[in-house]
């Protein structure tokens, strides 16, 4: 597709084109209009469908078309910025008929934009460029630069995804730079609704002077929720490919229904794992049930793969995209009658740009359906629907004073300039509104620092660039950090076993060291690259890789509009209208209010077999925060290490490791007159600190962007760094977009006051703790084999307790019947000879060990078959009955049955859970021994 667009001779009234194209003008065009004509800096916001991009480009056209052939109109007389190049496709796609009507040149630039094309566009710049924020960067410092003189226009889109994170920072800096070539310009904000229109408008417009253009009508929505539960016959095919349970399959039959019901349609989730094997998923059953075409789009497919998707799309041979955020954006992929969500949408926000995605027009209901897989889910999704009905939105603040990011605008104003006065770098970055409050101190303690590690040369009041300042700027152009994985490779098999994330690496890996992945210990060789070379290890008390955190935060608000659902549960009844999921969360409901009506001001601890589940309703940040004061105060005033997953509504700990649990209650009653959660040392030892430093360590400079770095690496690299500029970033980052600490400040008084009381019970888990701490799994069976429902496990051992199967004696070879008791015994004996060496019996058994017996030679098959009895029999030796369950479930050898022993799990269900996942494996793969 090409980028640039040619003029037309002919040059027509923008106005007029649009509304001979649409009809009519929607009410934020007629509200927007005048003001940019004027100049006014202006924010617009208003729900998707209701033409804001086209309030902001139709006048801005206009404005150039006004200003003539002059030197006026000469270069780049208006910028558009977007945050993903998927935008700049769409838009450049979208306004090529305005280009070829008005005669304005109109042009994209990006990452990939062609060395022919950029040559081309500096030799005859366009007057209207789009183009993204880490782009707008380097145009700064190539050809494109002197085009900026007659700038007159910057439009920032989709503010809502930048003004609050270090990427919005970094623009809010480069768009003070760009004042220093052209002057002063308007600017214009483009956004879906926001919680707070002041923070969004102070990013943007740092002076204040600006007009808030907001629609004055609402979008209106249709959204409901829906637990499949049942599955249709045509799901049994699903179930042997895949292995996954009943629900998942409910789920996936729905899914397929409301596909072929609608004309087009999109379905959200929340990851891209789940994203990529939901589209296997269904691509599969799509031929089984053909039901549509669908396509996968997200932002780890190559940018011609997500072309192709929407294009398809948009011409009717995809009938439905499964997508993450990449599609939340304005794309235009054609109409769209339902967006699906898989699992809670998490956020309001998020629920609304989504769901926005369907009757993308002015006063065109949207409808949407929310997939849950689980009760709370259920629950949640419904209050997130009732919050955005009563327009409570998430809010979100501006970036504040990060540190990296100045770094990285030295770095780029040091290349950009060759020589620099400080004073004049430190007005431009003071302008922007994250740094309307930086003081000048600190700000050449940070030319200092830059200085000491070769990123500048800075010298009486000059700054100037370097080599390594050159390199650094440029991998570090996006300041978002990448996230690494590090591949685990056995060195015996060659095989990949599993991915690390790279906060796992940076917290426990190092040659020598010992971790469990899969359920079994494994020690490090070495590493290399982005690879850990492992083999099999006895050590069964090593690192586990933590629980993985919310891909999403939740609010406290949603927390504590799910809390109001319980006492009135009325309220789940306009978004529960599938009438088996209304009755599930109804008895739900009632279930969890007999054992206790949840409480935004009490603590409940419940503790059963081997967790204890902390309810606190405090969100998903302040929990992350609260987790790791539990941690801290744990491993400082008690020698214990606690590992803990984090919900929004609670903290799940694992005590199966803990000889002695500690009591949770008094700890928090500790930490709250002991006023531990202000120490710095319950951050500065987490696991997330470190992971941090690393991170924010290399968007400073002082290690490579693609550097692998080990734990002893990392413990270096914070001693070295401690009490610096590094360290401090590292602080602030995390008080700000991981951790709440108002909201612990806040609970940790209210417990020390006695304002928020502690209820402990111990026993079977109440229903939102049983359900929260099997959360874990609600979607596993998309990323690995599904964890056995308690279900499932119940008809497993009610199958088995009690079957009597005959045994072999591989010393004496009598046969006897066995009892299966699930008893634990640690040895069963031959009744006839007391040996512990028996055996499953089998024909082929008998016949060789009477070979055996007489003397006589085994052919090589035969001999195979008598050493897998011999290991049959060492296993019944070591592990007694279990040894028997394990041999006696259908498609478990004696390796796999091994492997599955080798585990030592304490509790009964764990270890049915294993046999199961091992069972399911073996269906799926025997297609495949033919």
């Amino acid at each position: 597709m090409p980028q640039e667009i040619a003029e037309a001779p002919e040059m027509k009234d923008p106005y007029a084109l649009l509304e001979e194209k649409f009809g009519s003008l929607t009410e934020i065009q007629k509200m927007a209009f005048p003001a940019i004509e004027k100049g006014i800096d202006c924010l617009i916001s208003a729900p998707t469908g209701s033409g804001k991009t086209e309030a902001a480009i139709i006048p801005t056209l206009k404005k150039i078309m006004d200003t003539g052939p002059s030197a006026n109109a000469e270069g780049i007389c208006a910028i558009y910025v977007t945050p993903l190049r998927a935008l700049n496709r769409d838009l450049l796609s979208r306004l090529r008929w305005l280009s070829e009507e008005t005669g304005i040149s109109i042009s994209v630039r990006h990452g990939d934009t062609s060395t022919q094309e950029r040559r081309e566009q500096v030799r005859k710049a366009p007057q209207f460029l789009i183009t993204t924020p880490e782009t707008l960067q380097n145009i700064l410092l190539s050809g494109l630069r002197p085009k900026l003189k007659n700038l007159r226009t910057v439009i920032v889109d989709e503010m809502h995804e930048l003004y609050f994170n270090k990427r919005g920072a970094q623009l809010a800096i480069t768009l003070e730079r760009i004042k220093e070539i052209s002057g002063e310009y308007q600017r214009i904000g483009i956004s879906a609704t926001f919680a707070d229109s002041d923070e969004a408008a102070a990013f943007l417009f740092p002076k204040g002077d600006y007009r808030e253009i907001s629609s004055g009508t609402s979008k209106k929505y249709s959204v409901s929720v829906e637990m499949p539960m049942q599955p249709g016959e045509k799901g049994a095919k699903l179930k042997a490919m895949f292995a996954i349970d009943q629900r998942s399959i409910a789920r996936i039959e729905r899914i397929s229904a409301l596909i072929r019901e609608s004309k087009a349609s999109i379905l959200f989730a929340n990851t891209r794992q789940v994203v990529e094997s939901l589209g296997s998923k269904l691509l599969y059953f799509s031929r089984e049930d053909d039901f549509g075409k669908v396509g996968v789009h997200h932002s780890s497919i190559d940018r011609e793969e997500r072309v192709i998707v929407e294009d398809s799309f948009k011409r009717g041979e995809i009938k439905c995209i499964i997508a993450t955020s990449s599609l939340e954006l304005g794309i235009d992929i054609g109409a769209i009658d339902l967006v699906m969500q898989y699992g809670s949408p998490r956020q309001v926000v998020r629920l609304i740009q989504r769901i926005g995605r369907a009757g993308h027009r002015e006063g065109v209901v949207s409808n949407g359906i929310i997939i849950v897989a689980g009760v709370m889910e259920c629950i949640e999704s419904s209050a997130i629907i009732n919050l955005s009905e009563s327009s409570v939105l998430e809010k979100k603040e501006i970036e504040r004073s990060a540190a990296d990011v100045v770094a990285n605008q030295i770095a780029a104003m040091a290349l950009e300039y060759g020589v620099l006065d400080e004073r004049k770098a430190y007005d431009i970055v003071r302008r922007a509104s994250p740094y309307l409050k930086m003081e000048y101190g600190w700000f050449r303690s940070m030319l200092s620092f830059l200085a000491d590690n070769r990123i500048i040369n800075y010298s009486e009041g000059k700054i100037s660039r370097t080599g390594k300042g050159r390199q650094y700027f440029i991998r570090n152009i996006s300041i978002l950090p990448d996230n690494k994985y590090f591949r685990v490779r056995n060195t015996s098999s060659n095989k990949i076993i599993s991915l690390l994330d790279e906060k796992f690496v940076y917290n426990n890996i190092d040659s020598g060291s010992t971790f469990i992945t899969k359920g079994v210990p494994w020690k490090v060789i070495t590493i290399e690259e982005d690879t850990i070379y492992v083999e099999p290890s006895a050590e069964l008390e090593a690192a586990i890789p933590d629980w993985e955190g919310e891909d999403i935060p939740v609010s406290k608000d949603v927390v504590h509009a799910c809390v109001l659902a319980f006492s009135k549960p009325e309220a789940i009844s306009k978004s529960i209208n599938e009438r088996a999921t209304l009755k599930a969360a109804r008895e739900f409901i009632a279930a969890q209010n007999a054992a206790f009506v949840p409480d935004t001001s009490e603590i409940v601890i419940e503790e059963s077999e081997n967790l204890v589940v902390l309810t606190t309703y405090l969100g998903t940040l302040a929990n992350q925060h609260l987790s790791k004061l539990i941690s801290s105060f744990a491993r400082s005033y008690m020698s214990k290490e606690i590992a803990a997953r984090v919900t929004p509504y609670s903290i799940v700990i694992d005590i199966s490791r803990l000889h002695t649990p500690p009591d949770f209650s008094e700890m928090l009653k500790r930490i709250a007159s002991l006023r531990y959660f202000e120490s710095r040392e319950a951050i500065t030892s987490s696991e997330i600190f470190r992971y941090k430093f690393v991170q924010i360590a290399k968007t400073f400079g002082v290690v490579s962007k693609d550097a692998t770095i080990t734990k002893s690496a990392a413990e270096k690299l914070i001693s070295f760094y401690s009490g610096s500029i590094i360290e401090a970033e590292v602080m602030r980052d995390l008080s700000k977009n991981y951790l709440d600490s108002v909201s612990i400040s806040e609970f940790m008084e209210g417990i020390k006051a006695g304002r928020i009381k502690i209820k402990y019970i111990e026993g079977k888990l109440s229903p939102i703790a049983a359900e929260i701490a099997s959360s874990a799994y609600l979607y596993r069976e998309f990323l690995m084999p599904n964890l056995p429902t308690d279900r499932e496990i119940k008809e497993f051992r009610d199958r088995l307790s009690g079957k009597r199967i005959m045994t072999i004696c591989t010393y004496c070879a009598f046969e006897s019947p066995y009892e299966i008791s699930f008893n634990g015994s640690s040895q069963i004996k031959c009744p006839n000879c007391g040996s512990p060496l028996l055996a499953i019996y089998s024909e082929e058994y008998r016949t060789i060990l009477s070979k055996k017996r007489a003397g006589s030679r085994l052919s090589s098959k035969e001999s195979a078959i008598y050493w897998e009895m011999v290991k049959e029999s060492g296993l019944v030796a070591s592990y007694g009955d279990r040894a028997v369950v394990a041999l006696s479930t259908y498609g478990i050898g004696p390796n796999t049955a091994a492997r599955v022993l080798r585990m030592l799990r304490k509790e009964e269900e764990s270890f049915i859970m294993d046999l199961l996942d091992a069972q399911k494996k073996f269906i799926k793969n025997k297609k495949y021994w033919a």
